[in-house]
């Protein structure tokens, strides 16, 4: 895959699948059979939530994780985007650059929206309220917003304070990017998707969609279904959260059926930011997600909160972090998100050539 990953693997298989098998060596052949069958399913598998858990049963899910990320890395409308956010990220990172921001031009043309994602207020430590980036971009002087939203609110409540929101900031005709985190996924897109028109939306020139809950999460039916219910309900009231309507509209059947009535326009970017942990990763970095994320291994490869094929907006793009977890939670995330914006700058601008970052340094 091209990129450095020393953590433990839940398999022998995974193991060999990464170190041999994608290098090339192919030293197992009965291993060699069993992962030239993965290989040649469809990538319309990863739909199919049903089928992602039975590979997963039969190969391991670090492994069909590890096939997963190579699939999306391998996609050629996903190599731009993803070489413009490596760059940018480097560029960021990187203590030779010269002390300047974004193109001046750039920052001037384009205005930024966040969207928080799920308890954002109960939780700033999560990064759910984009905090770190807001402030990033304040020193930047970058025209941006954030919405403030429901902290425990359903999704569907949330989606018409994103569109009651956005209607008059967008009236000046000013380019606009939003970025949503996690829960605020699902609620950008019933608001892009249904309730504002295509006419109203014009000046949204792209959704940076990160960590998307967009199909919902098998926690969700977990914990408001009996027995977990009569445990989730005490706990919420206990830690001041409130009711569970807010994870009930994360259920993965209502997010199914709520989805299928949305239509983005196509003249919106959407590009997908996906995290793709393997089980070493948890349990060496997540420490608070390991229990969740043992929860979700029975239905595939998941970040501790959501299974990974279900953060995927499909007529979108696709950055993808392997090694990575639930993105919001991850230390670096104010700069990575910097480094996603500009890189979706580039991509709206046109240009490998032109970057941003050429004029772009160390976050301020």
């Amino acid at each position: 895959m091209g990129r450095r990953l020393q953590t433990t693997v839940d398999s022998p298989l995974a193991q060999y699948y990464l170190q041999d098998y994608l290098a090339g060596r192919r030293t197992a052949p009965h291993w060699d059979e069993q992962l030239d069958r993965l290989h040649s399913e469809s990538d319309l598998v990863f739909r199919d939530n049903h089928h992602v858990k039975t590979l997963s049963r039969e190969y391991s899910v670090d492994t069909l994780a590890l096939y997963f990320a190579l699939r999306l890395l391998e996609k050629p409308e996903n190599r731009q985007i993803q070489a413009l956010f490596e760059q940018q990220l480097a560029l960021l990172d990187s203590p030779r650059s010269p002390l300047h921001t974004l193109d001046e031009s750039l920052e001037q043309r384009y205005r930024v929206i966040f969207v928080p994602g799920w308890l954002y207020r109960s939780k700033p430590w999560t990064g759910a309220d984009f905090a770190g980036p807001r402030a990033i971009l304040d020193r930047m002087d970058i025209d941006n917003h954030f919405i403030e939203l429901l902290d425990n609110g359903t999704i569907e409540a949330n989606a018409e304070i994103i569109a009651n929101a956005l209607l008059p900031l967008l009236e000046d005709g000013k380019p606009t990017i939003i970025i949503s985190g996690s829960k605020g996924g699902p609620e950008t897109a019933i608001a892009l998707g249904q309730l504002l028109t295509a006419q109203q939306l014009r000046p949204v020139q792209a959704w940076i969609n990160i960590c998307g809950a967009l199909e919902g999460s098998p926690l969700a039916d977990i914990w408001t279904s009996w027995p977990s219910n009569w445990l989730s309900w005490p706990l919420f009231q206990l830690r001041g959260y409130g009711n569970l309507e807010g994870l009930k509209s994360m259920r993965t059947m209502r997010s199914h059926l709520r989805n299928k009535s949305l239509k983005i326009p196509d003249e919106i970017l959407i590009v997908n930011y996906l995290g793709v942990p393997v089980s070493g990763v948890i349990i060496e970095k997540e420490f608070e997600k390991r229990f969740t994320y043992s929860q979700l291994r029975d239905y595939g490869p998941n970040d501790g909160l959501v299974l990974i094929p279900d953060e995927i907006e499909p007529n979108g793009i696709t950055v993808t972090e392997l090694g990575r977890g639930h993105f919001l939670s991850e230390p670096d995330f104010d700069v990575r998100t910097i480094a996603l914006l500009s890189a979706v700058l580039l991509q709206l601008n046109g240009s490998q050539d032109k970057s941003v970052a050429s004029t772009a340094g160390p976050v301020p």
